[in-house]
């Protein structure tokens, strides 16, 4: 018999994107920056969550064809999985990032 599926709320921190920022694009300058996303995801325990939250934010990030910043790997990680009782009436899985500049470094 297979575990029943709890509902799990995960937070995920992530970074080394590259985004351009729009009072840059004109000179075609790009900065480093990391995100914190929240993702709901129905699994049998804590560990099965947060990487069940990682593998849909990787496939985000993949379709919406971000790359990496100066050739450094982009990473994503599980900052918080919370056990709920229901998703109430929040759509899952969630969606949306909170993108954050990394330092201070610029590159063109």
């Amino acid at each position: 018999m297979t575990p029943a599926l709890g509902y799990w709320r995960v937070t995920l921190h992530g970074g080394f994107i590259a985004l351009r920022e729009p009072w840059l694009v004109f000179f075609g300058r790009r900065r480093s920056c990391g995100f914190y996303t929240t993702r709901l995801v129905r699994a049998a325990n804590r560990a099965s969550a947060g990487e069940q939250a990682i593998v849909l934010v990787e496939a985000e990030l993949a379709a919406q064809q971000l790359e990496p910043f100066d050739d450094r790997p982009l990473f994503v990680d599980v900052e918080n999985v919370v056990e709920l009782e229901s998703f109430g009436d929040s759509p899952a899985p969630g969606g949306g990032f909170t993108f954050y500049p990394e330092g201070r470094q610029v590159i063109s």
